[in-house]
């Protein structure tokens, strides 16, 4: 069951008769600011996202060293070493 232009029509009257053309402005004018928002928001997210993956993926690991019965392994970052028995 789709809406056809004379379904269409009648809605738009009923919102225009229950809003009132005043306020049915100022209710597209929020909605279009709201849009423009979510989309400035999700474009710098993606920007972010970006920039984070590709500055992680130029940072090496070490390899990890061994011993006879203990591996440590070495993360880039700042914690210390993980050892494993």
């Amino acid at each position: 069951m789709s809406l056809g232009p004379t379904e269409l029509i009648l809605i738009l009257l009923i919102v225009v008769v229950l809003f009132g053309a005043g306020k049915l402005s100022q209710v597209g004018g929020a909605l279009g600011k709201s849009i423009r928002e979510f989309r400035d928001a999700s474009e710098t997210r993606t920007e972010t996202t970006t920039t984070t993956t590709q500055s992680t993926a130029a940072t090496p690991i070490a390899p990890a060293t061994t011993n006879s019965t203990t591996t440590t392994v070495v993360a880039p970052d700042s914690k210390p070493p993980t050892t494993v028995v």
